[in-house]
Protein backbone atom coordinates (compact mmCIF):
# COMPACT_ATOMS: atom_id res chain seq x y z
CA UNK A 1 0.00 0.00 0.00
CA UNK A 2 1.39 3.49 -1.00
CA UNK A 3 1.85 5.74 2.04
CA UNK A 4 0.08 9.44 1.68
CA UNK A 5 0.54 12.47 3.16
CA UNK A 6 -1.82 14.99 4.39
CA UNK A 7 -0.72 18.21 4.52
CA UNK A 8 -3.30 19.92 6.98
CA UNK A 9 -3.08 23.50 7.57
CA UNK A 10 -5.29 25.06 10.34
CA UNK A 11 -5.74 28.83 12.14
CA UNK A 12 -9.09 29.32 14.47
CA UNK A 13 -10.44 26.20 12.89
CA UNK A 14 -11.94 25.12 16.97
CA UNK A 15 -15.84 24.66 15.16
CA UNK A 16 -15.14 22.40 12.33
CA UNK A 17 -11.79 20.69 12.68
CA UNK A 18 -13.15 17.33 14.52
CA UNK A 19 -15.06 16.72 12.07
CA UNK A 20 -12.51 17.30 9.21
CA UNK A 21 -10.13 15.04 11.58
CA UNK A 22 -12.54 12.23 12.10
CA UNK A 23 -12.93 12.21 7.85
CA UNK A 24 -9.48 11.49 7.90
CA UNK A 25 -9.47 8.77 10.27
CA UNK A 26 -12.88 7.19 8.35
CA UNK A 27 -10.77 7.36 5.02
CA UNK A 28 -11.07 3.41 3.71
CA UNK A 29 -7.07 3.98 2.46
CA UNK A 30 -5.01 3.48 5.72
CA UNK A 31 -1.95 4.05 4.84
CA UNK A 32 -1.53 7.86 5.74
CA UNK A 33 0.07 9.89 7.99
CA UNK A 34 -1.38 13.63 8.94
CA UNK A 35 1.21 16.34 9.15
CA UNK A 36 -0.32 19.60 10.64
CA UNK A 37 0.39 22.61 11.23
CA UNK A 38 -1.55 25.33 13.31
CA UNK A 39 -0.92 28.98 12.82
CA UNK A 40 -0.89 30.75 16.39
CA UNK A 41 -4.56 30.21 16.62
CA UNK A 42 -5.98 31.79 19.63
CA UNK A 43 -8.79 29.70 20.42
CA UNK A 44 -8.48 25.56 20.98
CA UNK A 45 -7.52 24.08 17.69
CA UNK A 46 -3.85 23.28 18.48
CA UNK A 47 -5.49 21.36 21.85
CA UNK A 48 -7.77 19.59 19.30
CA UNK A 49 -5.23 18.35 16.86
CA UNK A 50 -3.11 17.67 19.93
CA UNK A 51 -6.09 15.08 21.35
CA UNK A 52 -6.03 13.66 18.07
CA UNK A 53 -2.42 12.76 17.94
CA UNK A 54 -2.39 11.11 21.37
CA UNK A 55 -4.80 8.92 20.54
CA UNK A 56 -3.67 8.28 17.07
CA UNK A 57 0.10 8.20 15.98
CA UNK A 58 -1.09 8.93 12.17
CA UNK A 59 -1.24 12.41 13.44
CA UNK A 60 1.82 14.90 13.84
CA UNK A 61 1.48 18.46 14.78
CA UNK A 62 3.02 21.56 14.91
CA UNK A 63 2.52 25.01 16.14
CA UNK A 64 4.11 27.73 14.33
CA UNK A 65 6.77 29.60 16.20
CA UNK A 66 5.37 32.66 14.94
CA UNK A 67 2.27 33.95 12.85
CA UNK A 68 2.66 32.80 9.44
CA UNK A 69 -0.02 35.30 8.11
CA UNK A 70 -2.63 33.01 6.12
CA UNK A 71 -3.23 29.84 4.38
CA UNK A 72 -0.99 30.12 1.65
CA UNK A 73 2.00 30.69 4.61
CA UNK A 74 1.02 27.51 6.01
CA UNK A 75 0.82 25.74 3.49
CA UNK A 76 4.01 26.42 1.74
CA UNK A 77 5.82 26.01 5.55
CA UNK A 78 4.25 22.68 5.72
CA UNK A 79 5.89 21.65 1.91
CA UNK A 80 8.83 22.70 3.02
CA UNK A 81 8.87 20.53 6.02
CA UNK A 82 7.26 17.01 4.52
CA UNK A 83 10.15 17.49 1.84
CA UNK A 84 12.77 17.34 4.40
CA UNK A 85 10.51 15.02 6.53
CA UNK A 86 8.29 12.69 4.63
CA UNK A 87 11.02 10.35 2.94
CA UNK A 88 8.82 7.32 2.87
CA UNK A 89 5.48 9.26 1.43
CA UNK A 90 4.90 8.54 -2.35
CA UNK A 91 1.69 11.04 -2.49
CA UNK A 92 0.77 13.95 -0.90
CA UNK A 93 -2.75 15.62 -0.64
CA UNK A 94 -3.53 19.02 0.70
CA UNK A 95 -6.20 19.51 3.51
CA UNK A 96 -8.21 22.17 4.74
CA UNK A 97 -9.61 22.26 8.27
CA UNK A 98 -13.60 22.99 7.58
CA UNK A 99 -14.33 20.00 5.04
CA UNK A 100 -15.17 16.51 5.28
CA UNK A 101 -13.58 14.01 3.29
CA UNK A 102 -15.84 11.23 1.92
CA UNK A 103 -14.24 7.55 2.93
CA UNK A 104 -13.51 6.57 -0.61
CA UNK A 105 -11.44 10.25 -1.20
CA UNK A 106 -7.76 8.84 -0.99
CA UNK A 107 -8.21 5.62 -2.85
CA UNK A 108 -10.20 6.66 -5.50
CA UNK A 109 -7.69 9.77 -5.63
CA UNK A 110 -5.27 7.45 -6.17
CA UNK A 111 -6.37 4.91 -8.22
CA UNK A 112 -6.99 7.77 -10.30
CA UNK A 113 -3.59 9.25 -9.92
CA UNK A 114 -1.83 5.76 -10.51
CA UNK A 115 -3.65 5.67 -13.83
CA UNK A 116 -2.17 8.98 -15.07
CA UNK A 117 1.33 8.57 -14.03
CA UNK A 118 1.57 5.42 -16.05
CA UNK A 119 1.85 7.20 -19.18
CA UNK A 120 4.62 9.56 -17.68
CA UNK A 121 7.79 7.41 -16.86
CA UNK A 122 8.12 8.99 -13.61
CA UNK A 123 7.53 12.77 -14.39
CA UNK A 124 5.11 15.03 -11.80
CA UNK A 125 1.39 14.32 -11.85
CA UNK A 126 -1.43 15.71 -10.07
CA UNK A 127 -5.47 14.46 -9.82
CA UNK A 128 -7.95 16.88 -8.61
CA UNK A 129 -11.49 16.04 -8.07
CA UNK A 130 -15.02 17.31 -7.62
CA UNK A 131 -16.36 18.42 -4.54
CA UNK A 132 -20.66 18.73 -2.77
CA UNK A 133 -20.43 22.62 -1.84
CA UNK A 134 -22.56 23.21 1.57
CA UNK A 135 -23.32 25.43 4.40
CA UNK A 136 -21.98 25.94 7.91
CA UNK A 137 -24.38 23.27 8.56
CA UNK A 138 -23.49 20.44 5.88
CA UNK A 139 -26.62 21.58 3.92
CA UNK A 140 -26.17 21.37 0.49
CA UNK A 141 -25.76 24.75 -2.09
CA UNK A 142 -24.15 22.99 -5.28
CA UNK A 143 -23.89 19.48 -6.24
CA UNK A 144 -20.79 20.16 -8.34
CA UNK A 145 -17.78 22.44 -7.29
CA UNK A 146 -16.36 22.30 -10.98
CA UNK A 147 -20.05 23.31 -12.16
CA UNK A 148 -20.95 25.81 -9.51
CA UNK A 149 -17.98 27.89 -10.15
CA UNK A 150 -18.04 27.02 -14.50
CA UNK A 151 -14.65 24.87 -15.00
CA UNK A 152 -14.09 22.42 -17.68
CA UNK A 153 -12.67 19.66 -17.09
CA UNK A 154 -10.98 19.21 -20.05
CA UNK A 155 -8.89 22.53 -19.95
CA UNK A 156 -5.75 21.15 -17.73
CA UNK A 157 -2.91 21.98 -20.08
CA UNK A 158 -0.38 24.61 -18.77
CA UNK A 159 -1.70 27.50 -21.04
CA UNK A 160 -4.75 27.06 -19.33
CA UNK A 161 -3.86 26.73 -15.84
CA UNK A 162 -1.48 29.81 -16.36
CA UNK A 163 -5.05 31.48 -16.68
CA UNK A 164 -7.19 29.99 -13.77
CA UNK A 165 -6.56 26.91 -11.48
CA UNK A 166 -8.77 24.22 -12.18
CA UNK A 167 -9.73 22.96 -8.42
CA UNK A 168 -8.89 23.96 -5.35
CA UNK A 169 -6.04 22.06 -3.53
CA UNK A 170 -8.06 20.50 -0.87
CA UNK A 171 -9.18 18.08 -3.92
CA UNK A 172 -5.81 17.34 -5.25
CA UNK A 173 -3.57 14.18 -5.02
CA UNK A 174 0.16 14.59 -6.32
CA UNK A 175 2.88 11.89 -6.67
CA UNK A 176 6.29 12.96 -4.72
CA UNK A 177 7.86 13.74 -8.63
CA UNK A 178 5.68 16.60 -8.44
CA UNK A 179 5.92 17.59 -4.41
CA UNK A 180 9.51 17.55 -4.56
CA UNK A 181 9.54 20.01 -7.20
CA UNK A 182 7.52 22.64 -5.50
CA UNK A 183 9.21 25.49 -4.22
CA UNK A 184 8.58 29.02 -3.56
CA UNK A 185 10.04 31.95 -5.93
CA UNK A 186 13.50 33.92 -4.80
CA UNK A 187 11.22 36.89 -3.98
CA UNK A 188 9.08 35.09 -1.80
CA UNK A 189 5.79 34.47 -1.96
CA UNK A 190 3.90 37.69 -2.69
CA UNK A 191 3.89 37.04 -6.36
CA UNK A 192 2.11 33.23 -5.78
CA UNK A 193 -1.84 33.22 -6.05
CA UNK A 194 -1.82 29.98 -3.67
CA UNK A 195 0.39 27.02 -3.33
CA UNK A 196 -2.60 25.11 -4.74
CA UNK A 197 -2.67 26.52 -8.75
CA UNK A 198 1.38 26.97 -8.42
CA UNK A 199 1.72 23.11 -7.40
CA UNK A 200 -0.57 22.71 -10.68
CA UNK A 201 1.16 24.89 -12.37
CA UNK A 202 4.12 22.48 -11.16
CA UNK A 203 2.64 19.19 -12.27
CA UNK A 204 1.01 21.04 -15.95
CA UNK A 205 4.22 21.86 -17.21
CA UNK A 206 6.56 19.08 -15.92
CA UNK A 207 4.19 16.47 -16.23
CA UNK A 208 0.46 16.50 -16.64
CA UNK A 209 -2.97 17.10 -14.55
CA UNK A 210 -6.23 15.14 -14.49
CA UNK A 211 -9.41 15.49 -13.21
CA UNK A 212 -11.41 12.89 -12.07
CA UNK A 213 -15.29 14.44 -11.82
CA UNK A 214 -16.75 12.22 -9.15
CA UNK A 215 -17.44 14.29 -5.74
CA UNK A 216 -14.91 12.89 -2.98
CA UNK A 217 -15.86 15.41 -0.29
CA UNK A 218 -17.88 18.33 1.52
CA UNK A 219 -16.30 21.91 0.71
CA UNK A 220 -17.84 23.77 3.31
CA UNK A 221 -18.90 27.48 2.57
CA UNK A 222 -18.77 30.44 5.41
CA UNK A 223 -17.97 33.56 6.47
CA UNK A 224 -14.03 32.64 7.67
CA UNK A 225 -13.29 31.09 4.24
CA UNK A 226 -10.00 32.33 2.65
CA UNK A 227 -11.15 31.99 -0.67
CA UNK A 228 -14.21 29.49 -1.03
CA UNK A 229 -16.42 28.77 -3.75
CA UNK A 230 -17.73 31.29 -5.85
CA UNK A 231 -20.49 30.62 -7.77
CA UNK A 232 -19.94 32.10 -11.79
CA UNK A 233 -22.53 34.76 -14.03
CA UNK A 234 -22.01 37.72 -15.70
CA UNK A 235 -23.92 39.69 -13.57
CA UNK A 236 -22.00 38.06 -10.34
CA UNK A 237 -18.57 39.21 -12.31
CA UNK A 238 -20.22 43.01 -12.66
CA UNK A 239 -21.08 43.57 -9.65
CA UNK A 240 -17.29 42.78 -8.65
CA UNK A 241 -15.56 43.95 -11.22
CA UNK A 242 -12.64 45.06 -9.07
CA UNK A 243 -11.86 41.79 -7.84
CA UNK A 244 -11.90 40.39 -11.30
CA UNK A 245 -9.42 42.65 -12.72
CA UNK A 246 -7.20 42.12 -9.32
CA UNK A 247 -7.96 38.19 -10.04
CA UNK A 248 -6.56 38.85 -13.90
CA UNK A 249 -3.52 40.93 -12.79
CA UNK A 250 -2.66 38.29 -10.16
CA UNK A 251 -2.36 35.46 -12.81
CA UNK A 252 -0.10 37.22 -15.00
CA UNK A 253 2.13 38.23 -12.25
CA UNK A 254 2.64 34.58 -11.21
CA UNK A 255 3.10 33.40 -14.00
CA UNK A 256 6.19 35.92 -14.49
CA UNK A 257 7.07 34.80 -11.26
CA UNK A 258 6.69 31.17 -12.52
CA UNK A 259 9.13 31.00 -15.83
CA UNK A 260 11.97 32.77 -13.81
CA UNK A 261 11.51 30.48 -10.97
CA UNK A 262 11.36 27.14 -13.33
CA UNK A 263 13.59 28.40 -16.19
CA UNK A 264 15.82 25.80 -15.75
CA UNK A 265 13.48 22.81 -15.79
CA UNK A 266 11.20 23.95 -18.26
CA UNK A 267 10.74 23.16 -21.69
CA UNK A 268 10.84 25.49 -24.26
CA UNK A 269 7.20 25.36 -24.86
CA UNK A 270 6.33 25.73 -21.39
CA UNK A 271 8.97 28.42 -21.02
CA UNK A 272 7.77 30.36 -23.92
CA UNK A 273 3.71 30.15 -22.68
CA UNK A 274 5.08 31.38 -19.42
CA UNK A 275 6.82 34.51 -20.53
CA UNK A 276 4.55 35.22 -23.30
CA UNK A 277 1.83 35.31 -20.47
CA UNK A 278 3.50 36.59 -17.29
CA UNK A 279 4.60 39.34 -19.95
CA UNK A 280 1.15 39.52 -21.83
CA UNK A 281 -0.35 43.24 -19.62
CA UNK A 282 2.75 45.25 -21.64
CA UNK A 283 2.28 44.92 -24.90
CA UNK A 284 -0.63 46.89 -27.29
CA UNK A 285 -4.58 45.51 -27.19
CA UNK A 286 -3.96 43.57 -30.89
CA UNK A 287 -0.95 42.04 -29.89
CA UNK A 288 -2.28 40.40 -26.74
CA UNK A 289 -5.56 39.39 -28.64
CA UNK A 290 -3.29 37.21 -30.57
CA UNK A 291 -1.73 35.85 -28.43
CA UNK A 292 -5.25 34.81 -26.35
CA UNK A 293 -5.76 33.13 -29.66
CA UNK A 294 -2.61 31.77 -31.10
CA UNK A 295 -1.39 29.96 -27.25
CA UNK A 296 -5.17 29.47 -26.13
CA UNK A 297 -4.93 31.88 -22.74
CA UNK A 298 -8.66 31.08 -22.39
CA UNK A 299 -10.41 31.08 -19.65
CA UNK A 300 -13.15 28.10 -19.44
CA UNK A 301 -16.55 29.34 -20.55
CA UNK A 302 -17.85 31.83 -23.35
CA UNK A 303 -19.18 33.95 -20.45
CA UNK A 304 -15.73 34.06 -18.83
CA UNK A 305 -14.01 34.34 -21.78
CA UNK A 306 -15.87 37.98 -22.69
CA UNK A 307 -15.25 39.44 -19.41
CA UNK A 308 -11.70 38.26 -19.96
CA UNK A 309 -11.62 39.69 -23.77
CA UNK A 310 -13.21 42.75 -22.20
CA UNK A 311 -10.56 43.45 -19.37
CA UNK A 312 -7.13 41.79 -20.78
CA UNK A 313 -7.53 44.34 -23.57
CA UNK A 314 -7.73 47.45 -21.94
CA UNK A 315 -6.37 46.70 -18.58
CA UNK A 316 -2.10 48.54 -17.79
CA UNK A 317 0.24 46.27 -16.45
Amino acid sequence: MSRICILLATYQGERFVRQQLDSLVAQTHADWVCVAQDDCSADATFEILQEYAQANDRFVVMRAPERLGGAKENFFSLIAYCQKHMADAEYFAFCDQDDMWLPNKLADSLEALRQLEAALDGAPAAICTDAQVVAEDGAEIAPSYLAYTARDTRMVEFNNLLVENMAPGCTMLVNRACFMNVRPPREGLAAVEMHDWWTMLVAASLGAVAVLPQVTMKYRQHGANSLGAQRYSLSDRAAHMRETVDGIRAAHSQARAFAETYADELGECELALAHAFGHMLEWNPAKRLRALGRDGFWRATPAKRVVQVILSLGMRR
